[in-house]
């Protein structure tokens, strides 16, 4: 009786010492294990390798159509290609698309997450402009359309006052202010400011009614008898006066700097001034 259990007794020792010798949980080998970039795949396509160990079969499995794996089964150690085509769409911003694909091998699953970036289309670069200066107005002027604009906003002291397609700008507002502007891609987003320009604009006054009447050799009260070939008439003072615009009968004959115009019909001649605007 005692021998008999002396030998149940080193059994059950044996089987213990195996279980706590070099086959625990901790040194067994993992059944799959993965090795990948974490880099995105860029906007315009391409692909990444992943390396997949295992202890024996394993197939990869994926929820989205855009992205391929290949091979998508093997057995032990093998890499993978895995590819996406381009994320750029014409005349539109794309954001980046993410997906998750599965490693499986027998009861185990591991898993990736696989990033493309997006794609935004190109700003505008700054624009060079120059300005023209008069006395009542000045003129901003962008020096070549700008690669990647559609547009162009105008800004005075850093608040939008304009979008356009033109390349100029007519500056009414008086005193000192800073304008700049920017182009606007297709998509609407703002390229990078111009350099400031600081202008100083005085305010135009209307011209206000000429002091005194039309002078001229036989001018009859503003009135050109019949019969004379020309009379040169001179416009009073007019304050503010940039240029002249004259009437025959009420209808424009004459616009321009000159404050002479010669005459050469019958009829009754008015005079206006004219500001630079």
């Amino acid at each position: 009786m005692k021998k008999y259990c002396y030998l149940l007794f080193c059994l059950t020792a044996t089987l213990l010492a195996c279980d706590n010798g070099i086959f625990s949980d901790d040194d067994k080998p993992a059944p799959v294990s993965l090795d990948y970039p974490a880099d995105p795949i860029a906007p315009e396509g391409g692909s990444i390798s992943m390396t997949i160990r295992a202890t024996g079969r394993w197939t990869v499995s994926k929820t989205t159509s855009w992205l391929t794996v290949t091979p998508a089964a093997g057995v032990g150690e093998q890499t993978v290609t895995i590819s996406a085509p381009s994320n750029k769409v014409e005349k539109k911003d794309t954001p980046n698309r993410k997906t998750r694909i599965y490693i499986i091998a027998g009861a185990f699953t591991e898993t990736i997450d696989v990033v493309q970036s997006g794609y935004l289309q190109p700003t505008p670069q700054a624009p060079q402009v120059s300005k023209s200066e008069q006395p009542c107005m000045t003129t901003i002027s962008i020096a070549a359309p700008v690669e990647h604009a559609v547009a162009y906003k105008w800004y005075c002291d850093s608040v939008e006052t304009l979008t356009d397609t033109t390349l100029t700008f007519e500056v009414i507002q008086s005193g000192t202010h800073s304008y700049a502007v920017a182009g606007v891609n297709i998509t609407g987003n703002v390229g990078e400011w111009s350099e400031a320009v600081e202008i100083t604009t005085s305010v135009c006054q209307p011209p206000q009614e000429g002091i005194g009447a039309i002078t001229g050799e036989d001018a009859n009260s503003c009135s050109v008898a019949t019969g004379k070939n020309t009379v040169t008439l001179t416009a009073p003072k007019i304050p503010y006066a940039a240029g002249y615009l004259w009437y025959l009968d009420g209808a424009l004959v004459d616009s321009g700097a000159s404050k002479t115009f010669t005459a050469r019909s019958s009829g009754t001649y008015t005079v206006r001034g004219a500001n630079s605007e």
